[in-house]
């Protein structure tokens, strides 16, 4: 049973916290409450650091014992969605004619790697006393007369 829970832990959570910002985020439209594109990608930021905080937190929530492996395998799993995304934007810059990627990119990507390191920090602060290390093996001894 384990196996199992640790198979679909992280994958389960991360499709509950996307699906449910994908939701929100197609029942509000930022326009209405910020005006102008710096103030929207800023909203749009903190929308990513607590939706993916909240990734890893689930995926510990999930997990067995121990959660910080849980929560390690998310911060890896959202470091590299943050690579391959910043490889396609420069791609796509490319093709564009730039040279660079454009800031308000690499702002959101930033926003990834944040959010999962404030949620693997959380995490810790919530699960240190309750399965965030390995369980000890106790072995006992016999005693030699």
């Amino acid at each position: 049973m384990n196996i199992v829970r640790w198979i679909f832990a992280i994958p389960v959570a991360f499709c509950i916290t996307i699906g449910t910002y994908s939701y929100v985020d197609s029942q509000i439209d930022l326009r209405r409450y910020f005006s102008g594109l710096n103030l929207i990608a800023l909203a749009r930021s903190i929308e990513f650091v607590i939706v993916f905080s909240a990734s890893v937190i689930l995926s510990c929530l999930f997990a067995p014992r121990p959660k910080k492996y849980a929560a390690l395998a998310a911060v890896v799993l959202v470091t590299v969605l943050m690579g391959l995304l910043v490889c396609y934007e420069y791609i796509l810059s490319q093709r564009a004619g730039l040279h660079t990627v454009p800031t308000i990119a690499l702002e959101s990507n930033l926003s990834f790697f944040a959010g999962s390191s404030i949620g693997f920090a959380l995490s810790y602060l919530i699960f240190k006393n309750n399965g965030w290390y390995p369980e000890l093996m106790k072995t006992e001894t016999p005693e030699i007369h």
